[in-house]
């Protein structure tokens, strides 16, 4: 090795934000004709980053998902559940590899599952 590439102090690091937010709020229905019930909300807020670090070719932007969930528990071993993730269908760059390329975040799915405990 002849040469060593030092990122300067205080360069944005690729892929890294300065502020990030995870919440997940489920409400559990406990009695009633609703019991088993559950209903609850995931949000996701990423700032904007860098898409490549030695000479920020480019910046990408800030992006916040909504993830509604619920689920149905129809006994001790049973479960139903219906969650969308990205409910608003937000456009937005998950990532990027160097200057090469940046990959979409994923649209509007929707997904239905069953579960069994033994």
């Amino acid at each position: 090795m002849t040469k060593d590439n030092v990122i300067k102090s205080g360069t944005r690091l690729m892929n890294i934000p300065q502020n990030s937010l995870s919440l997940l709020n489920v409400y559990d229905f406990q009695d009633g004709a609703l019991k088993g019930l559950g209903l609850g909300t995931g949000l996701k807020y990423v700032d904007e980053r860098a898409g490549q670090t030695a000479n920020m070719a480019f910046s990408m932007g800030s992006y916040t998902v909504v993830d509604p969930l619920s689920y149905y528990k129809f006994n001790d071993r049973i479960r139903l559940n219906l969650d969308v993730k990205n409910l608003t269908d937000e456009d937005y760059e998950e990532g990027a590899f160097g200057n090469v390329y940046a990959y979409p975040g994923a649209p509007r799915t929707v997904q239905v599952g069953i579960s069994y405990t033994l």
